[in-house]
């Protein structure tokens, strides 16, 4: 699998389309992804998975910052390093073409 192919199957899954909303920006909250990508609130790690994917769906990177987006707020979060990390990677055989 190509990169280009691997990038449009991860915006295509669990994807919210906040390119599509434009919220009033809310301030910045108390939310934090370490170096390791995983994800704390008031420095207590979030132990929820499927909260988790759902933050993690609503997720925007502007101008190097990190935002969580609704269709009506938009909130800035910290991340030391990156936001998501592939922990899992399996190769799908393809019958088309390079």
């Amino acid at each position: 699998m190509q990169l280009q192919q691997l990038l449009k199957s991860l915006e295509l899954r669990n994807h919210a389309p906040t390119e599509q909303w434009n919220p009033q920006y809310c301030g910045e909250i108390p939310l934090h992804i370490d170096g390791n990508g995983k994800w704390f609130y008031q420095n207590s790690p979030i132990g929820r998975e499927r909260l988790v994917k759902l933050f993690a769906s609503v997720l925007t990177c502007e101008d190097g910052e990190h935002f969580l987006v609704t269709p009506v707020e938009k909130v800035k979060i910290s991340v030391a390093d990156a936001p998501l990390l592939i922990v899992g990677w399996q190769q799908v055989e393809s019958d088309q073409g390079p």
